[in-house]
């Protein structure tokens, strides 16, 4: 049994599964994360800027910071951390995401 444990194909296959998955998986989500708050961020600073000519007040406040991508770096890259980021941040977020990518329904609806 230990010699089992200690062979190349078990080793590899848990590291594959414990920790270069969840590195995958959180790396998508982020960077979607990422990518749809900038998006965000470009259109309500362009939305300041134009209040901010014509004299209205208010204020602009950016969701992301360098700090939560080195955040979200690590949280991918951490072992262990990856994985409970799969479970908790990062893979409701995506799944999401696919739901709404492939929503559509079963039966279409009759005319």
């Amino acid at each position: 049994m230990i010699d089992w444990l200690k062979s190349f194909e078990f080793t590899s296959t848990v590291g594959l599964l414990l920790y270069w998955l969840p590195l995958v998986f959180c790396s998508v989500a982020y960077v979607i994360r990422t990518w749809a708050n900038y998006q965000t961020d470009a259109t309500n600073r362009a939305a300041y800027e134009r209040d901010k000519e014509a004299g209205k007040s208010g204020g602009y406040y950016p969701t992301d910071t360098y700090g939560s991508l080195i955040g979200r770096a690590l949280a991918a890259s951490v072992p262990g951390v990856n994985i409970i980021a799969t479970a908790f941040d990062a893979g409701p977020d995506l799944y999401r995401y696919v739901e709404k990518t492939f929503d559509r329904p079963l039966v279409p609806k009759r005319k």
